[in-house]
C-alpha cells in the first residue's frame, strides 16, 4: 500500500507513469473516492451560504445559438471551463464528481492517464471568456484531480441571439 501511495503522489505530480494496470486502477479508485468526497463536502457549506456549486448550464444561458464557428485545437486553462452543454448534475463547478454512477468511466480515463496513454482532446464551446464542455467531462475532472493547469481542446465559438 505504501508503494501505491508513493505511485499516487508521483503520478499526480507528473513524475512517473504507472505501468501496472492493477496498481493504476487502485490509485485511480483512490483519486475518485477523494474527488467524490471533496465534491460532496463542498456542496453542503456552499448551499448554506447560498452559493451553489453547480456547473453552469449552457442551455440556460442561451437557448438560441445563432452562429458557431470552429476555431480548432487550443490549449485552454481549466480555470476557464465553468459549464457544460448537458451534464450539469454529475460534476460541480470544479469538476469534482458528484454521482457514483460515473465512477467506471472516470476510472477508465484516470487509468489511461496514469499509464501514459494519449487521450483525445476534449470538445468545448466558447461563449465570451467562458468555456462549456460538449464532450470530455470525465477528462476534465481527471485533469483537475491531477492538478493540471490546462487541457487540449477542440474549440467552437458560439454566438447567441442578441
Amino acid at each position: 500500500m505504501f508503494q501505491e501511495l508513493m505511485s499516487f503522489n508521483a503520478a499526480k505530480a507528473g513524475y512517473e507513469r504507472i505501468s501496472d494496470s492493477g496498481t493504476a486502477r487502485r490509485v485511480a479508485a483512490e483519486w475518485f473516492k477523494r474527488a467524490l468526497r471533496q465534491g460532496r463536502a463542498k456542496r453542503f457549506p456552499a448551499n448554506l451560504l447560498g452559493r451553489p456549486r453547480q456547473l453552469c448550464n449552457l442551455m440556460q444561458i442561451t437557448r438560441d445559438v445563432v452562429r458557431q464557428h470552429y476555431v480548432g485545437l487550443r490549449t485552454v486553462a481549466l480555470s476557464q471551463i465553468h459549464g457544460s452543454e448537458n451534464r450539469t448534475r454529475e460534476f460541480d463547478v470544479d469538476f469534482y464528481p458528484l454521482e457514483e454512477h460515473i465512477e467506471q468511466r472516470w476510472l477508465n480515463v484516470a487509468v489511461a492517464r496514469l499509464k501514459g496513454d494519449n487521450l483525445p482532446p476534449i470538445e468545448l464551446i466558447q461563449f465570451g471568456d467562458v468555456y462549456y464542455v460538449r464532450d470530455g467531462h470525465h477528462r476534465v475532472s481527471v485533469a483537475h484531480a491531477l492538478g493540471q493547469q490546462d487541457i487540449e481542446a477542440v474549440v467552437t465559438v458560439g454566438e447567441a441571439a442578441k
